[in-house]
């Protein structure tokens, strides 16, 4: 048995959490430097004024979720469709829309799941493209901390699943990679310039790549050194960094750089960037003409959808889930929004309606129904699903509000045994302080995430990345002081969840 002690300030947490929520781009050296001499290729062949500017550009763009071979570890369909929405918001002033091209394809494949980073995960992944398409793969795991990445000899962009929804800006870099974008900061890469550069000139090369100056008169670099843009300023961060952004970096010759965070093609944080600038627009512009993206046609329907309306019809009102021949079928009425040709399914497991994560995940083609098999769901628990509509210009819909069911009794030993090696204990409880004492078993080692709830669902405190061993441990973790009432604490690993209630006095 081990005893460990935590003892962390919220606003240290809150801090890593964001930091954890910043990962970089995973573009090689190699990579970048192919990504922008493709780009200055375009720039010597591509006659811009040749291009129409006014008509939209649709782009078909087919979106692969990849978990293992046993189905764990997809991302949330529901949230990776919203991509498409936060695309087309951050194109929408180059007249660039993208639709989705085909079902949400499901790959259960463990190459891919294990590693999506390395050579042989990218060639598996490659086996999976669409033709004529813009593939995109999300999947959990990479052996190296990214957050995507655009490979150009595969031609495809990766999206880890924390940042596969409408809200990170993660896809809308990678596709700037996509259509020849480099990094603001390219050259950098790797190079913590604050740490090393900070009050005195910088190298006239790093990385064997050329630094771009500041000045943008007589002698100015831009239109070759780093990105290659001359409209967007000089940038050698090559790091996360939040805004506004103040450092002590100088060019070459002894120029202040003034770093600007609004680019999307910058690292610095999500709610920073906002905007390509006017020569990074005609770039892609030339990229996509060059490569053909310019010739697709508009999908046959532009209408929006609304799921808030939708209403579940089984299993709801926490029936117990009727099994034929394995599976578990859930069926909605679909007449509140007629124009969808698909739906994705989402099931989460609960506990005192208290989500405890995504179970099971799955998109359907013009139907009302799907079926579940049995085994993603097991005995004796509680469950909520959702339904959210999509055609392919609109994937932007709410989800339907979630409907409750729940499964039969546990009836085998095994099952029972399962249910004891989840057991958490909490001593004392009530407590009385602001510390708690947890013993729990792992069945092997594994990182986990813990979280504190109310009785209304909210998250009162959470803690990522504990680490666990294999065997039984004790915990005592030192939390925010709490208002006296009832609450929950849950443990969740890749292999085990914990959850028991608690009261405070």
């Amino acid at each position: 048995m081990r005893l460990l002690y935590f003892s962390f300030l919220c606003s240290l947490l809150w801090v890593g959490q964001l930091l954890a929520q910043q990962a970089p781009c995973g573009v090689s050296l190699a990579d970048g430097a192919a990504i922008k001499a493709q780009m200055m290729e375009n720039r010597r062949n591509i006659n811009l004024a040749q291009i129409s500017r006014q008509n939209t550009t649709y782009i078909p763009l087919s979106l692969h979720l990849v978990g293992s071979e046993s189905g764990q570890g997809f991302a949330s369909g529901s949230k990776a469709v919203e991509m498409l929405c936060k695309l087309n918001s951050d194109f929408a002033d180059q007249n660039i829309f993208f639709y989705l091209n085909g079902p949400v394809r499901f790959i259960y494949d463990d190459v891919i799941y294990d590693d999506a980073y390395n050579n042989t995960g990218q060639i598996r992944m490659s086996s999976y493209k669409v033709p004529n398409s813009l593939n995109v793969f999300v999947s959990a795991n990479v052996s190296r901390s990214v957050a995507g990445y655009y490979t150009p000899s595969r031609d495809f962009v990766f999206i880890q699943n924390s940042y596969a929804n409408g809200s990170s800006t993660t896809i809308t870099h990678e596709l700037g990679h996509f259509f020849t974008l480099p990094h603001t900061f390219y050259g950098w890469e790797g190079i913590d310039a604050r740490a090393q550069y900070s009050g005195s000139p910088a190298p006239v090369v790093v990385n064997g790549r050329l630094v771009e100056n500041v000045d943008r008169g007589i002698g100015a670099n831009c239109a070759n050194a780093a990105d290659g843009f001359c409209d967007t300023e000089a940038d050698y961060i090559s790091e996360r960094f939040s805004c506004p952004v103040s450092t002590s970096l100088q060019d070459p010759i002894g120029v202040s750089l003034q770093i600007n965070s609004d680019y999307f093609m910058s690292y610095s944080s999500d709610n920073c960037q906002n905007t390509f600038s006017q020569e990074q627009k005609n770039a892609m512009l030339a990229d996509m003409a060059n490569r053909g993206w310019t010739n697709f046609p508009a999908p046959s329907s532009m209408d929006s959808l609304d799921g808030s309306q939708l209403q579940g019809i089984s299993p709801i009102n926490n029936d117990f889930a009727q099994e034929t021949n394995g599976q578990i079928r859930l069926e909605w009425d679909a007449s509140t929004a007629p124009n969808a040709n698909q739906w994705v399914i989402t099931v989460e497991r609960i506990f005192n309606n208290i989500p405890l994560g995504q179970v099971y995940t799955a998109s359907v083609m013009n139907q009302n129904f799907a079926f579940i098999p049995s085994s993603a769901l097991g005995s004796n628990r509680q469950f909520r699903w959702t339904v959210k509509p999509l055609q392919p210009a609109y994937t932007c819909a709410p989800s339907s509000s979630p409907f409750y069911f729940q499964t039969g009794t546990v009836s085998s030993s095994h099952n029972l045994a399962d249910l004891a090696q989840n057991e958490l204990q909490i001593f004392p409880n009530p407590i009385q302080d602001a510390a708690l004492q947890l013993r729990l078993t792992a069945l092997a080692n594994s990182s986990a995430q813990l979280a504190i709830y109310g009785l209304d669902g909210r998250i009162i405190w959470e803690k990522q990345n504990l680490a666990l061993i294999a065997g039984e441990q004790d915990f005592r973790l030192a939390i925010p002081a709490l208002a006296p009432g009832q609450y929950f604490i849950l443990i969740r690993s890749d292999k085990q969840v914990w959850r028991q209630a608690f009261i405070k006095q």
